[in-house]
């Protein structure tokens, strides 16, 4: 379905006979966000894959972190900032640690520079892979792409940080409780 307003308020019409506003829409969404929130379930965890991308508002990079456990393909995690640094991996890598229990699992990443400071800091396992058992990391983003694509890759949005993370919640929902369900 995606994450267009307009296809919702279209399937609504045509599903319930109900004639809903886009703007009404994004009012429910707004109000839905704040209610959501990413699993903060504590778990033994043996292989985390963490990733970014970067997604633009009004021409502005952001970078999207999330993390993925390799053996549920549950949501970890996920951020947003301004930037791609070791301290910005280093935040992101203190939520990862959170929820995890027990030993720290094994993080794989891809050659990003910025992660060996942070996952040694942290006491975090490092495994460089680009292929394979990082794929559930890489279709996630892939999933987030295609949502963005309906925005060009660029939201146009005056708070874009803001309107990004909100964004990235209701995907974080959409990925980790709905998209099985209606597969």
């Amino acid at each position: 379905m995606g994450l267009s307003y307009r296809k919702i308020s279209n399937k609504m019409k045509f599903l319930y006979g109900i004639h809903t506003a886009i703007s009404v829409i994004y009012d429910w969404v707004k109000k839905f966000s704040s209610r959501i929130r990413v699993s903060r379930k504590r778990k033994e965890r043996t292989q985390v894959a963490v990733d970014e991308t970067i997604i633009k508002c009004r021409k502005k990079r952001f970078y999207v972190w999330s993390a993925i456990d390799l053996q549920t393909k549950e949501l970890v995690a996920f951020d947003v900032s301004r930037g791609r640094s070791s301290l910005d991996s280093l935040v992101f890598l203190s939520k990862v640690k959170i929820r995890c229990r027990g030993k720290l699992p094994i993080v794989v990443t891809d050659k990003g520079p910025w992660y060996p400071y942070a996952l040694r800091r942290l006491g975090f396992d490092h495994m460089h892979n680009t292929f394979s058992i990082r794929n559930p990391i890489e279709q996630f983003f892939r999933l987030v792409k295609d949502r963005t694509r309906i925005f060009y890759n660029n939201m146009n949005t005056d708070n874009g940080i803001k309107h990004l993370i909100l964004f990235m919640k209701l995907f974080a929902f959409y990925y980790s409780n709905i998209r099985e369900v209606i597969a």
